[in-house]
């Protein structure tokens, strides 16, 4: 194997970039496919399955070493350009390069993007876009577009191996494809975002989750110096049931009205936002509109508080027996006692006890427990009419009145 010796051509990450978008930028830099790059920063182009991504997920120890000894880019900088830095929310695989199934809500295909951002740093992708919890830009205020304006698939920063990546341009695969290399292309900075105003409650709730994916703690509302993987778990609880009971943004809706429109163009035929328990958001406005609503349950002072807010989310006629339940959370999840209380309090008020009829109750038998000595001393305590007379008090026995009345027996 020829060692390893250092590019002659520097290229500094952008800050938050992820690791495959720099990757493309260093082949846009060098004029050369990833097929021929990788192997100059000593990875393995047999394990990467067509695509640079599965190093975005996990980059493994020995791999870090060799990239960084042939870009000079510091190894803790590599890793924490890939999904491994956010274990607490996620759970990545480091065998297959793959997000394991532990929240649904973060998604596994693509990534979403800001326009403006992809314009201002020349095509490099955030790493915090491929996660389900990233839905708008504080920075330019807008919603995160989820979808290529051209193929209308969820794009991806690389062009695969064997060609090399354009700038801003969409490398999904379209349907209509012939070729199995054959990619969209088109120019994202041209998509229009969904403008959001300054004072926006989804700008607000992002810049929350923003704040906890950075300081790994929460201090709001229910939550007190609270670990960011619990308060992300108790949200991906509540998120999709809220996704799928609550009703849909409409105009009089002083938190998400202006998202309305939006949302309804986004819905599928099936006329839902909600695809089941074990699926997260289809669209970034799905998931703004379920985040913010669960931020405002969970931003609560206390759980009567949160409760009242989470029991006048269900639309009219929906029976919100789910969005209420302190059960049936999922494999490994372990919602926070702050939740529960706020969804038994939130069950008691969609759903009140009838009174039960009033009649006296009394204690069900059983039998006595205790020593002999202690059962006798609690008898001779018993009231006198309860008590049975004396020996010598009782009346004889009618057989033996009988005889004497007959006389001695013969």
């Amino acid at each position: 194997m020829t060692p390893l010796r250092r590019l002659p051509v520097r290229l500094a990450p952008v800050p938050g970039e992820s690791l495959d978008s720099w990757l493309a930028a260093f082949s846009r830099r060098l004029a050369t496919p990833a097929r021929d790059l990788l192997p100059a920063l000593g990875l393995d182009v047999t394990t990467l399955r067509g695509s640079t991504t599965g190093l975005a997920v996990v980059l493994r120890d020995d791999e870090a070493t060799q990239v960084a000894k042939a870009t000079g880019v510091p190894v803790p900088t590599l890793h924490m350009m890939t999904l491994a830095r956010y274990n607490a929310v996620l759970r990545t695989d480091p065998s297959t390069r793959r997000l394991m199934p532990y929240h649904a809500w973060t998604r596994r295909r693509g990534t979403w993007f800001c326009p403006r951002c992809l314009a201002e740093t020349g095509g490099r992708w955030q790493l915090r876009w491929r996660l389900g919890w990233s839905f708008a830009c504080v920075r330019h205020r807008c919603l995160l577009v989820d979808r290529c304006p051209d193929c209308g698939q969820i794009p991806r920063p690389d062009a695969g191996l064997l060609h090399i990546p354009l700038a801003s341009r969409c490398g999904a695969r379209p349907a209509t494809a012939s070729r199995t290399h054959e990619r969209c292309g088109a120019d994202l900075t041209a998509s229009a975002p969904h403008e959001l105003a300054g004072g926006h409650a989804v700008l607000a709730a992002q810049r929350l989750i923003d704040t906890m994916l950075t300081t790994g703690t929460a201090t709001f509302g229910l939550y007190t110096a609270t670990a960011a993987g619990q308060v992300f778990t108790d949200l991906a609880v509540l998120a999709p049931r809220i996704l799928g009971t609550a009703a849909m943004p409409h105009a009089a809706d002083p938190a998400v009205g202006d998202l309305a429109e939006v949302y309804q163009a986004s819905l599928s035929e099936g006329g839902t936002a909600y695809h089941g328990a074990g699926s997260g958001p289809g669209h970034a406005v799905h998931a703004a509109v379920a985040v913010t609503r669960a931020m405002a349950v969970l931003s609560k002072a206390d759980a009567t508080a949160a409760a009242a807010a989470l029991a006048a989310l269900p639309a009219p006629g929906i029976t919100a027996r789910r969005l209420v339940s302190p059960h049936d959370n999922g494999p490994a999840r372990s919602i926070s006692t702050m939740l529960t209380d706020t969804l038994q309090r939130a069950r008691h008020t969609l759903f009140p006890r009838p009174p039960s009829p009033s009649k006296a109750r009394t204690a069900r038998p059983r039998t006595p427990s205790g020593r002999r000595h202690d059962l006798l001393g609690s008898v001779q305590h018993c009231p006198d009419h309860d008590r049975a007379p004396p020996r010598s008090n009782r009346s004889p026995c009618p057989t033996r009145q009988r005889q004497d009345s007959d006389g001695p027996p013969p």
